[in-house]
C-alpha cells in the first residue's frame, strides 16, 4: 500500500468540505439580502427621497451652519424647520385625504 494514498483521500475530503462551506455560506448570504430587501422594501421610497432631498440640500446646510459659526445641531434645526415649512406642510395640507 502506498503511503500517499491516506493523502489523498483527506486532501479530497477536504476539498469536497471546502466547496460545501462556500456553497452553504453563498446560500445563507443569499437567504439573507433576500430577507433584508423583504423588511427594507416598504421603506424605499421614503429612503430615496430622503436621499436625493438630503443631497438637493446640502449646500444649503453648509451655509447656514457657516452662519450659525458651526453649530451642527442649531442648522440641523434650522434646516429642518425649513424643510418642513417649505415642502412637508404645503403638500401635506394639498394632498388629498384618506
Amino acid at each position: 500500500m502506498e503511503p500517499s494514498q491516506p493523502h489523498t483521500k483527506h486532501a479530497a475530503e477536504t476539498s469536497i468540505q471546502r466547496r460545501f462551506d462556500w456553497i452553504f455560506r453563498l446560500a445563507a448570504t443569499g437567504i439573507i439580502v433576500v430577507g433584508i430587501f423583504l423588511v427594507v422594501q416598504p421603506f424605499l421610497s421614503a429612503l430615496l427621497v430622503a436621499g436625493v432631498l438630503a443631497i438637493a440640500t446640502w449646500p444649503i446646510y453648509t451655509r447656514v451652519r457657516k452662519a450659525l459659526r458651526g453649530s451642527s445641531t442649531w442648522s440641523a434645526t434650522v434646516m429642518l424647520l425649513l424643510i418642513l415649512g417649505l415642502a412637508v406642510i404645503p403638500i401635506s395640507l394639498f394632498a388629498e385625504p384618506w
